[in-house]
Order: C-alpha cells, then sequence, then structure tokens
C-alpha cells in the first residue's frame, strides 16, 4: 500500500519533468480514489450517476497502469484529460433532466490538471473544449428542470452563458499567467543550471590541470628525492637526519662504517649517545645556536665506537626549516679526521726537532761566546785587582780600557740576544745564568773602576759619566726616534751623590704601549750597565722619564 501511494523512481533527469511525473501520479491515486468512494455512493443513492463515476474509476486505473509501465506522463495526462472531458459531457447530455451542478466542477479539476500536467497549450486546448461544452448545454439544451429550479428566463441562461466563458477566459490568463511565471523562474533556473555546469566544467578544467601540475611537480620531487637519496647512500662521508628531539630518523651507510653498528642497533637511538661524554655539553650549545640562528655548525668532535674506542671527526651540520620558519631536522655530516690529525702530528713532531736541533745549536753558539767573553773580563778583572793594590799607573789604565771593552762586547752580544730573539730566549737556551754573572763580574768591575779613578782622577771620572749620560741620551734617541714627533726636553742636575738625567716626550697610547713592552729594554740595560736606576711615568699623553746614576 505504502509502495502504490509513494511516486514511482523516473528515469528522467530535469527536474521539472520529475515533478510532472509526480503530479501526475499522485492526482492520479488521488481522483482514483474519490471516484471508488462517490460509486459506492451513488450505487445506494441514485445508480444512473454510478456509472459515470465507474467509467472514470476505470480510466484512471488503465490510465496509472500505463503511467506505472511506461514511465511517460505526456500521454498518461492527455488520456486522462480527454477522456475525462468526454465521460464528464456524456454525463451532461445524456441526462439532460438533471440540474447539472457537479459536472462543471470536474471540468474546471481537469482543466487544472491538464494546464499543471502538460503545461499552457494544453490546458488552454482543454479549456476551450469544456467551456464549449457548457456554453452548448446552456444555449441549446436548456430545459424546464433547470428554469423551475432557478427561476431564470432564456434570455437570462444566455447572458449566464456568456458571463460563464468570461470567468473561463479570466480563469485561464490566470492559469495562463501562473505558468508564464513559472516558465520564467524555471528559465532562469535553467540559466542558473547552465552557468554552474560551465562553471563545473572550468572547475573541472582547473581542476584536472591542477591535478597535473601537482602530478609533474609529485614527479619532480620523486626524481629529487631519488637523486638525494643516491647521493645520501653513496656518500663517502657519514651523514645522519636528526629531528628536533634528537632521535635518528634516518643515516646512510657509511654511518654503520665509522660507528660500527647495524641498522637495527642504530634505529631508535638518540643521537647523543654515539658522543664522546666530554663533548656532549659542546654539542648540545652547538645544536642549540644551530636550530636559534640557522648558522651552519662546524665543530670537532669524538664519536664512539661499537668496539669501545672513538675516534675524532669534523661535524657539520645544518638546520632544515619549513615555509613558516619552523625546525623539521637537522643534517648531520661527519668526517673521520683521525688519520689527518696523526699525519699532523707526526709531520709537527718532525719540525719540532728539527727547530729543536737548530735551537740546541743556536743556544750553544751563543751561550760558548759569551762565557768565552765573560772568561777573559774575569781574568783581565782579577790581574786588575791585583795591580790596583800595589800602584794606579798608566798601563793599569790602559788594562782597564780593555776589560771595558771586552763588557761592551758581552753588552752587545746580550742586546743582540734581547732584540732578536723571542722575549724568553735567555731562559730556552739556558742563558739567563752567564748574563747574571755578566751583571755581578760587570759591578765588581764597576767598584774597582771607582776605586780607580778615585785614585787617579776625579776629572776623569766626570768625563766618563758625561760619557755616560751621551750614551743613555743617544739610546734615548735611538728608542724613541720613531716615536717623536714634537720636541722633547732632556734635564740633567745633581743631587747628593746622584746625578739625575730627566727626560720629558709627548707620547700617544699605543706609542707608550710599544714602547713599554718591546723598545724600553735597551735603555733600562743601558742604565743597569752603569749601576743606576730608572723610574719612569706616563700621564696625560707625557712620558715622563728619570734616570739616577751614581756621582
Amino acid at each position: 500500500m505504502k509502495r502504490l501511494l509513494s511516486s514511482p523512481i523516473t528515469e528522467y533527469k530535469d527536474y521539472y519533468d520529475d515533478s510532472r511525473f509526480s503530479l501526475t501520479w499522485n492526482l492520479g491515486i488521488i481522483l482514483l480514489g474519490a471516484l471508488l468512494f462517490l460509486t459506492i455512493i451513488f450505487y445506494f443513492v441514485n445508480p444512473k450517476f454510478m456509472l459515470s463515476h465507474l467509467f472514470g474509476v476505470i480510466i484512471i486505473m488503465l490510465g496509472l497502469a500505463n503511467l506505472y509501465i511506461s514511465r511517460q506522463y505526456k500521454k498518461t495526462a492527455i488520456f486522462i484529460g480527454i477522456s475525462g472531458v468526454i465521460i464528464v459531457s456524456s454525463a451532461i447530455f445524456l441526462v439532460g433532466n438533471s440540474v447539472h451542478v457537479l459536472e462543471p466542477c470536474w471540468l474546471i479539476i481537469i482543466t487544472l490538471y491538464v494546464y499543471f500536467a502538460l503545461g499552457r497549450i494544453w490546458g488552454n486546448i482543454f479549456l476551450i473544449i469544456n467551456m464549449t461544452v457548457i456554453s452548448l448545454f446552456l444555449v441549446f439544451f436548456v430545459n424546464k428542470n433547470l428554469l423551475n429550479f432557478s427561476g431564470w428566463s432564456t434570455q437570462l441562461c444566455i447572458a449566464m452563458t456568456l458571463e460563464f466563458v468570461l470567468c473561463g477566459l479570466i480563469l485561464g490568463a490566470i492559469i495562463h499567467q501562473f505558468i508564464v511565471t513559472h516558465q520564467v523562474a524555471e528559465n532562469k533556473l535553467k540559466e542558473a543550471n547552465e552557468k554552474l555546469r560551465k562553471r563545473k566544467i572550468i572547475l573541472e578544467k582547473k581542476v584536472a590541470e591542477r591535478t597535473s601540475q601537482l602530478n609533474d611537480a609529485l614527479k619532480e620531487v620523486k626524481r629529487h628525492e631519488k637523486k638525494f637519496r643516491t647521493i645520501f647512500e653513496m656518500a663517502p662521508l657519514g651523514i645522519v637526519i636528526v629531528n628536533t628531539e634528537g632521535d635518528i630518523i634516518d643515516w646512510n651507510q657509511s654511518i654503520n662504517s665509522l660507528w660500527g653498528y647495524s641498522n637495527e642497533e642504530i634505529r631508535g637511538k638518540k643521537y647523543v649517545e654515539f658522543t664522546h661524554p666530554d663533548d656532549v655539553d659542546i654539542s648540545n650549545k652547538a645544536f642549540e645556536q644551530l636550530g636559534n640562528r640557522g648558522v651552519e655548525l662546524d665543530l670537532e668532535k669524538r664519536y664512539f665506537k661499537k668496539d669501545g674506542n672513538f675516534f675524532l671527526a669534523m661535524t657539520k651540520a645544518i638546520v632544515v626549516k619549513d615555509v613558516e620558519g619552523n625546525v623539521m631536522f637537522y643534517l648531520v655530516m661527519i668526517t673521520d679526521i683521525s688519520e689527518r690529525k696523526n699525519r699532523e702530528s707526526e709531520r709537527l713532531s718532525i719540525i719540532w726537532k728539527t727547530e729543536e736541533k737548530e735551537r740546541l745549536k743556536l743556544g750553544n753558539d751563543l751561550h760558548e761566546g759569551l762565557a768565552q767573553t765573560l772568561v777573559a773580563i774575569k781574568f783581565y778583572a782579577s790581574s786588575f785587582q791585583l795591580e790596583i793594590d800595589k800602584n794606579p799607573n798608566k798601563i793599569l789604565e790602559n788594562k782597564f780600557k780593555e776589560t771595558v771593552g771586552l763588557l761592551s762586547l758581552a753588552i752587545k752580544q746580550s742586546k743582540f740576544l734581547t732584540y732578536n730573539l723571542i722575549p724568553d730566549a735567555l731562559n730556552r737556551f739556558g742563558i739567563q745564568p752567564t748574563f747574571s754573572e755578566l751583571i755581578n763580574t760587570y759591578n765588581d768591575l764597576k767598584k774597582l773602576n771607582i776605586e780607580f779613578y778615585s785614585g787617579i782622577n776625579l776629572k776623569r771620572y766626570r768625563r766618563e759619566i758625561e760619557v755616560a749620560v751621551f750614551r743613555l741620551t743617544q739610546e734615548f734617541i735611538n728608542v724613541f726616534e720613531n716615536h717623536i714627533t714634537n720636541k722633547f726636553i732632556i734635564r740633567i742636575q745633581e743631587k747628593g751623590n746622584n746625578l739625575e738625567l730627566t727626560f720629558l716626550i709627548e707620547l700617544t697610547s699605543s706609542d707608550w704601549i710599544d714602547i713599554e713592552h718591546d723598545n724600553f729594554k735597551s735603555v733600562e740595560n743601558r742604565v743597569l750597565v752603569f749601576d743606576g736606576r730608572v723610574e719612569k711615568s706616563f700621564n696625560e699623553n707625557l712620558f715622563r722619564l728619570k734616570i739616577f746614576l751614581p756621582c
């Protein structure tokens, strides 16, 4: 029963054809039910009216059966409409003595059904036929029963006929206007559907193009991925891909060779597990800077092998980020440099041994030359001590000059060591004890010198002091000649038993640093030779040097 009252499934694709099919079917079911009910009623009330309703039931059942089988609603609607008009018209003309009130209503129902089921053309045709039938009945077949029932005259019946025709025309115009509006909406909907269909075609074309481009891009990505994978696997250096959590997510075969582990042993491990414990902190800080700043990591660190040993490797790493700047993973490249470091160590060892031999040879040569000079000074100083105890004379003065000459030669050699070798040359070459002994010998000789000149001639000693001042001044000028840009002041005055020699000069800070660390040694050594002392200060670009010499 439920299947009978519901609309059959159609094969029509057009929405309005499907709607008209449903209209024909549903209206046929309703008419069939209504006529069956009226047939039963008139069977008990007036059997003459039952026949027309029974014919209607048979006609509608035949139409619905055809519709159900053929799915052609237009033929069914035409069949039902024509059969309905014939049946209703036959009831009007065959039963002329009755007052026909319901038949026009049925004709209107049939007309509206044809309008909505088949459109305005068929609807107008059926409307004209039905109006003609009723008009003919009213004009030519007016009977006494109608006149008696209504009390109308013949003229009034004709006027009513014209009014009925006019109402029919108005009804047709209203229905026609409704159908036109309906068709306008339908046309607009069809236009919208056509636009949607065209857009669908365009979108499908674009989707096809994008799909083709995507497929090409995927092919290109796969090609690059295959190329990268080939380079990745065939690379002679070890390559590891590490995620942001420090887990190893991929590696090449060179890593297996370097670390000595199989793929199963490496899988699931963290990168730090293969790092030497002493290098873990440095490695973590370097990777943290790599992730924050994106600077390429270049680090020497040690890795563990499966056999328990470790090797030194050059580790280079880059960070790979997505389009939003988030870190995806780190690409770490590991190169074993143990053999290269061993070769460098051997080479440096050979160079060091060669330089050590040269250093020892140079030190021995310098040490021996300085030592020979020192022995000669000691010999002359001893003989000079013996003679000076007896009586000063010209011969002793000449010997003293020879001793001073030897001492000057020793000082020159000491200056050579100070100027032309590295600052710790005295200690490295073992000359410091000899040089200290030289200074002590000179101090002893200086005492003898003072005693000698005190007994011979104080004026000559003064002259020697002047020579010392001159030499100190000359040494001062030699040291500062590259830094003097303005005038400088030299002041000499006697204070007590000392001769005070003061130098004033304008210097820059950089010149002062150079003189302080490199060139001032010569002046200090010169003053030390004369058993003096030095005071120096630098303030507001003014350098002050005070030298105190005993007199």
